[in-house]
This record gives C-alpha cells, sequence and structure tokens, in this order.
C-alpha cells in the first residue's frame, strides 16, 4: 500500500490516541493546597481523584517533615472502602503504614508502626479522616452533595489514631459555603456545587489556620518526582 494511504490512517490514530486521552485527563480531577498560619506554610497537599481511587500526598512541614502518602478505594456508592497509608521522611525509606479496610459496620487498621496491631472499630459508613487533608474531608462532602442533602453528621475515623469513631457534623450553607463540627468551634470552608473543597479556615494551637487551592505543586524537593497516576 502507498506510503500516502497510510498517512491518513495515521493521523486518524493519533486523534483517536488524543482523544482518549483527554477523556482520561477529564475523568481524573486534580487538586493542590497549601495551608499557612501567618507567613509560615505548614503543610502542602496533592491528589488525583477518578472514579474509583483517590492518591496523593499530604506534607506536613512542622518540626520534622513527613510525606504521607496515600491510596483511597471508592465503592459504587462513593463511600471510600479503602485506605492504604504510608508514611515516610524526604529520602528515607517508609516508616509506616496504615492499611484500613472500611466495612458497612467495622473498619479494620491494620498498622505496622504498631507491630501489626489490628484494630477494629464500630463504625457504621465511617469515612477517614488524617489530620489537615482536604482529599478525605472532600470524600465526604461530594458523598453528601451527591444525594442531595445540605447537612449530615459523618462517622469519621481517624487513620492513626486514636482508634475511636467519632461523630462529626457537616453543615452546607449559601451556594458555596460550609462547615465541619460545631458553631462554636467550626471549620469554614468553601465548596462548588458538586461538594468539592475550594478552600478552608480553620483555628490551629499556632493561629489561624488558612488553606488554599494553589497551581499543580512541585514536590520534587520532597522525593515526589510526578503527580500520582
Amino acid at each position: 500500500m502507498p506510503s500516502s494511504a497510510l498517512r491518513p490512517l495515521t493521523v486518524l490514530a493519533r486523534t483517536v490516541a488524543l482523544a482518549l486521552l483527554a477523556l482520561r485527563v477529564a475523568d481524573a480531577q486534580s487538586a493542590a493546597f497549601a495551608t499557612i498560619v501567618g507567613k509560615d506554610t505548614i503543610s502542602l497537599e496533592r491528589y488525583v481523584r477518578g472514579d474509583r481511587t483517590i492518591e496523593g500526598d499530604w506534607i506536613t512541614l512542622q518540626g520534622e517533615t513527613l510525606v504521607h502518602h496515600y491510596i483511597i478505594s471508592l465503592g459504587a456508592d462513593g463511600r471510600p472502602d479503602h485506605v492504604l497509608l504510608t508514611l515516610r521522611n524526604p529520602g528515607r525509606p517508609v516508616r509506616g503504614t496504615f492499611d484500613a479496610a472500611f466495612g458497612t459496620d467495622t473498619v479494620t487498621i491494620i498498622a505496622t508502626r504498631d507491630s501489626g496491631a489490628v484494630r477494629k472499630i464500630a463504625a457504621r459508613e465511617a469515612f477517614p479522616f488524617l489530620g489537615g487533608t482536604i482529599a478525605m474531608l472532600e470524600a465526604a462532602t461530594t458523598r453528601i452533595r451527591s444525594d442531595r442533602r445540605d447537612s449530615a453528621t459523618v462517622v469519621a475515623v481517624p487513620l492513626t489514631g486514636p482508634y475511636a469513631a467519632r461523630r462529626v457534623p457537616i453543615v452546607f450553607f449559601g451556594r458555596d459555603s460550609a462547615r465541619l463540627g460545631n458553631l462554636q468551634a467550626a471549620v469554614l470552608f468553601a465548596v462548588d456545587s458538586a461538594g468539592r473543597i475550594q478552600g478552608l479556615d480553620a483555628n490551629a494551637p499556632q493561629g489561624r489556620a488558612v488553606t488554599r487551592r494553589v497551581p499543580l505543586l512541585d514536590l520534587s524537593a520532597y522525593g515526589i518526582t510526578a503527580p500520582p497516576p
């Protein structure tokens, strides 16, 4: 077959490949956040959310620098059903892992940092929480919004302890605002119509902590050379 006849096929193949790549990018939602107290950046976070997974890194910068890498698997209803969390200092081996299975009524966490101890927590339809991570909070807010609710009390289980369930109210108000917790000590955050978090304000021991979306972060300084796939 003449080479000129192959050119339309080659162009078509490239067009199809680019279209499939665009679909994959559209299906995945990436976000990056920085948390600042005063003039100090105390944490960074970057993650990618697909149809059934959320993968990212939350880096705390107070005292030692600690990288929390998480992979969250989502069930058909959008609620997390499994989380794998690894902890390490930049350039160092993994110092601990937390493998958590979120069942309907029980959360089971295996922590290698605690010599492989198995923790079972009674918690119905629970969500994972970890410090100031946005991705895990957003898993709850997007689920509430997908159910077309304006408020819900979420059952939260901290991945690294204390190993107990706690009930946390989340209330949406206005078109783009929500609060976490009771009115006296609420964490306020901005959301879009789907419940995706745009920013967050909270009180921290050092003062007011402000978390804002930022352009895609370069985390190579922390041993992370590329965004999660």
